[in-house]
């Protein structure tokens, strides 16, 4: 017996020695779980945060877009930039030559808006939806003749109406439901848009949206009341806009 208790005596501290040179920490299992949970915390609000810098501020094009345009392209974007917070993914994509011409149909017309002075000091956020990539929701009903199997349902989104601050993870996200005619290359008709608070600080939103509808655009305008945490330990905020949009565009 007395061998028996000195052998695990010995095998414990043998466990113990392996464990302290291999930098081996023995936590219990509440502190492994905190520390799990504190680290995809991080990694959501970082994720978080690298997703709001997907949208640049004004005047801001990236270094990066002068290599995928042409020199009148990149005047395009500038001038696109002094009014809109863009997202350029779109550009980081393979696109077909008829894709891009899309894009350029879509912005021609609100950068000679600008130039005209037609367009305000913030024209909010601009965002190109690639239907290509997008799933089409369901067949549209035929409820006439003059239906056929080109019109199909996208959804667009979720895309940002309004953000607190960068270093503030709690926006509001705009999704809408759009019927395209696919022959034809255009958008026919558009559902309400649903706005939703979102991010690891965001608490609640409330307000309302309208859309309206282009050929091949979208321009979402909402205006509300959005609830967030700057921290844990603080009191809710409450923070109220006012006509905040975002352009969102549509490639076939």
């Amino acid at each position: 017996m007395k061998k028996l208790k000195f052998t695990l005596f010995l095998v414990g501290i043998l466990v113990a020695l392996v464990a302290c040179e291999q930098n081996y920490d023995f936590v219990s299992d509440s502190e492994g779980l905190e520390a799990n949970e504190k680290s995809i915390s991080e990694l959501k609000m970082r994720s978080a945060l690298e997703a709001k810098a997907l949208y640049m501020p004004l005047d801001t094009v990236p270094e990066w877009v002068k290599k995928k345009v042409t020199l009148e392209e990149y005047e395009l974007w500038k001038i696109m930039s002094s009014k809109y917070e863009i997202n350029y993914s779109v550009l980081e994509e393979e696109l077909s030559q008829r894709q891009k011409d899309s894009v350029y149909s879509i912005i021609r017309p609100l950068v000679q808006n600008i130039k005209d002075g037609k367009t305000k000091n913030n024209a909010g956020y601009f965002i190109i939806h690639d239907l290509a990539k997008s799933i089409n929701t369901c067949k549209v009903e035929r409820l006439s003749n003059g239906e056929s199997d080109n019109q199909r349902n996208h959804v667009g989104g979720p895309s940002r109406l309004y953000s607190v601050s960068s270093n503030i993870d709690a926006e509001v996200l705009v999704t809408i439901i759009y019927c395209v005619d696919v022959k034809k290359r255009e958008i026919i008709s558009v559902e309400s848009p649903h706005a939703f608070a979102s991010g690891l600080q965001a608490v609640s939103f409330n307000g309302d949206c309208t859309a309206n509808k282009g050929t091949t655009a979208i321009v979402v305008e909402g205006s509300g009341t959005l609830t967030y945490y700057v921290t844990q330990n603080e009191n809710k905020k409450i923070v109220k806009f006012y006509n905040k949009s975002v352009t969102i565009g549509a490639i076939f």
